[in-house]
């Protein structure tokens, strides 16, 4: 009898129990993984809110204390929005990639009387980024491009760097934000309200309906 005990207890599991096992496991993966994913996805939509978040609060301050006295505040575009008066253009300033990176890199080639006040608001606006704790400083792709207005988001982002645009008003508030992070999540602010969307082949920046400029 303890032989055959012995003999039962060799032979490890049936093929029934390695079928039920594989068909708990294979259940319980079906349940889990949506749920992770789901959570994954929420962490990193709140994570590219609050990084444009952190951004139009720090631009805000900046403009207003480098208004007095440091430098022009040079707002010759305009911005379009039903807002303000059923769609009132309003005259603005710029603030993209082009001066956000050469600030990240402080870089002041081609930075000049004109856009100097930009150039230390696009530093001031990385600092308070950096500052802030469990905040990502966004990895900016440079371009030429001085504006990435009606740009595809999946062609002007990639998988590793963000595209942005601001446009503020001279006496120190932010009109407009966007934010496309590494061509994944599109951030807008406007009007105090942010709102996020999942970027798709079709996603694009804001277009010159609402910002234009030279």
């Amino acid at each position: 009898m303890l032989r055959n005990l012995k003999r039962n207890k060799d032979k490890g599991f049936s093929l029934v129990e390695l079928v039920v096992t594989i068909a708990i496991v294979v259940i319980l993966i079906t349940m889990i993984v949506p749920n992770v994913v789901g959570y994954i996805e929420r962490a990193a939509k709140m994570s590219a809110m609050n990084t444009l978040r952190v951004m139009v609060n720090g631009m805000e301050v900046s403009i207003v204390e480098r208004s007095v006295g440091q430098g022009v505040m040079y707002t010759n575009k305009t911005y379009t929005s039903e807002y303000y008066d059923g769609g009132k253009t309003l005259p603005c300033g710029f603030l993209t990639n082009w001066m956000l990176k050469k600030a990240q890199n402080d870089r002041t080639y081609d930075v000049n009387a004109d856009n100097y006040a930009d150039f230390l608001i696009a530093k001031d606006i990385l600092e308070t980024v950096s500052s802030q704790r469990g905040v990502r400083n966004p990895p900016l792709k440079f371009t030429n491009a001085n504006r990435p207005l009606g740009a595809s988001c999946k062609t002007y982002c990639t998988n590793s760097t963000d595209g942005a645009i601001f446009a503020y008003a001279p006496s120190g508030g932010v009109y407009f934000a966007q934010l496309c992070v590494k061509g994944r999540w599109l951030v807008t602010y406007e009007h105090g309200i942010y709102t996020v969307e999942k970027v798709t082949n079709s996603t694009k920046f804001v277009g010159t309906e609402k910002l234009n400029g030279s």
